[in-house]
């Protein structure tokens, strides 16, 4: 059974979209008033909330948490003499299932960011349409689903959170860059390729674990279906991620092109004139 938050709110989102798509203001007059400003708020307060949640995750990784208690295995959560980020670290480790929901919702809610474009004038990209779309039903899927598999979801506390880590990094400098942070553009291409190869690496060795540990059991069908399907939606992404980029790549050079033969057109009129009209011009 799917969350209470997804299916409604996808049928919301692709009713809001086609209603913003084909908006007679938008397609005729342009971008609907203040929609550049919320575009700028709401990426720079989800990179926050992004860079937060990403904290949040390396802290509840088991080396951070023995580092942070400093080796001692008799430190107590609630124990006060133990460091704040120690204590913090155990409570987001002890409920993980509560941090797969948040990340989980945390996509349903980035359906924002096609319908903030839309009411914009801009254009939904494939891998931009396409990832926003269904990582909702993917991380249902990946971290709700297979999780409740009680063969095997004990083994699988930290995988995820790895990928998540990742994902939520990349948003960090993506998000930032759309609010405003050019400066953070070169790294985009790195970590949107680094995130989607380990999960994709992630995903086959999910896969041969539940194989070899399940293979000869009737459920192995039922734990192994939600990596197979998250491993073919990553490298789908994967595949438009790089079409994207490329295509950015090659009309950034189709632009300098232009630049230069327009450089190159005004030397031939300077040239033309002859240092006279230069001296004039000059003087």
């Amino acid at each position: 059974m799917l969350t209470p938050t997804l299916l409604p709110a996808t049928l919301i989102f692709l009713f809001l979209s086609t209603i913003i798509y084909h908006h007679v203001h938008v397609r005729k007059n342009g971008p609907i008033p203040y929609t550049s400003t919320l575009i700028k708020l709401n990426n720079r307060i989800y990179a926050l909330a992004s860079l937060l949640f990403c904290l949040a995750l390396v802290l509840s990784f088991e080396p951070i948490l023995q580092l942070l208690g400093n080796n001692n295995n008799n430190v107590e959560q609630n124990d006060r003499s133990a460091p704040w980020l120690y204590r913090f670290g155990t409570y987001v480790h002890d409920h993980d299932g509560q941090m797969r929901y948040i990340y989980h919702v945390s996509k349903v809610y980035e359906y924002i960011d096609v319908l903030l474009v839309l009411a914009g004038g801009g254009q939904i990209g494939w891998h931009f349409g396409v990832h926003h779309l269904t990582t909702p039903y993917l991380t249902y899927l990946r971290l709700i689903v297979l999780h409740h598999r009680i063969h095997y979801h004990q083994s699988d506390n930290s995988g995820w959170k790895v990928l998540a880590c990742l994902n939520t990094l990349h948003h960090v400098f993506m998000y930032l860059y759309f609010g405003g942070v050019t400066s953070v553009r070169p790294i985009l291409p790195f970590t949107g390729c680094l995130q989607l190869i380990v999960g994709i690496v992630g995903e086959g060795n999910v896969i041969n674990d539940i194989l070899y540990n399940n293979g000869r059991t009737a459920d192995v069908h039922a734990l192994i279906w939600p990596s197979i399907v998250s491993m073919a939606a990553m490298g789908l992404y994967f595949v438009l991620f790089v079409l994207e980029v490329r295509e950015a790549g090659r009309g950034k050079g189709r632009e300098q092109k232009k630049i230069g033969q327009g450089n190159a057109h005004n030397e031939d009129e300077k040239d033309d004139r002859g240092p006279g009209l230069e001296k004039e011009k000059m003087n």
